[in-house]
């Protein structure tokens, strides 16, 4: 192929992933990555991440986050890599644009197959409730807000009160064994601020006013715009 990237990888991404990604609703997002958000608020990001190893092996990354929750940083508990053989973390080769063009069709496959509806499962609020409700019993205190979080937005209040409040208890028990986590701290004053919020039920505007911040801080401007016909 002619005119192609002098990056095997990324002119492998270009010829086979892209197209198969904008297919589906995705645009570019960052270097390596691509995301969407959909109807009901949710932020889909699929990416390829580089071996540290230097030795041109890739992984596919990808996770559905709650954009009514704030966030300073594109992350989530729902994070995910698309599998290979038996491993479920799989790895590709992209030493050369050969390695690289055999590697991206096997990764079109199992996006088309493994990540495609997952994303499509966990497209909803609801959907995104019951992936974050299987996670929970690990119990990070970050997927218990972002659960409580989905409660809160579907309106079922009673759920979403104690759920927050495990969050609560697990940012601050993060704090406590280590006060330089402030990360934490602000997590849990914001999960608190939620829970005041319901009880007075202004949760609405508390939830709107995170989502504003959030399609700010990430960017998603460019996500929610008309697809553009001559974007990459």
């Amino acid at each position: 192929m002619t005119g192609r990237s002098k990056d095997a990888l990324a002119a492998a991404t270009a010829t086979f992933w892209t197209p198969l990604l904008r297919e589906h609703g995705f645009k570019r997002y960052a270097k390596r990555s691509f995301g969407r958000c959909t109807h009901e608020g949710i932020f889909q990001l699929i990416g390829l991440h580089l071996s540290s190893y230097g030795d041109k092996s890739f992984s596919v990354e990808y996770s559905s986050m709650l954009t009514t929750r704030h966030r300073e940083v594109a992350g989530s508990t729902t994070f995910r890599r698309l599998p290979r053989g038996k491993s479920n973390d799989g790895w590709w080769n992209a030493k050369s644009h050969k390695h690289a063009d055999e590697s991206m069709r096997e990764v079109c496959e199992k996006t088309g197959d493994v990540a495609i509806p997952w994303f499509e499962a966990t497209s909803s609020t609801a959907g995104l409730a019951d992936e974050l409700l299987v996670i929970a019993r690990g119990g990070n205190p970050h997927t218990f807000f972002e659960l409580g979080c989905c409660y809160a937005v579907s309106g079922d209040l009673e759920a979403a009160t104690p759920i927050l409040r495990q969050a609560i208890h697990g940012f601050q028990t993060a704090f406590e064994e280590m006060p330089k986590r402030t990360w934490a701290e602000q997590e849990r004053l914001r999960a608190q601020e939620l829970v005041d919020a319901i009880a007075v039920r202004k949760h609405q505007s508390l939830l709107t006013k995170w989502q504003a911040e959030t399609i700010r801080t990430l960017k998603l401007e460019k996500l929610l715009a008309r697809p553009d016909s001559n974007a990459n």
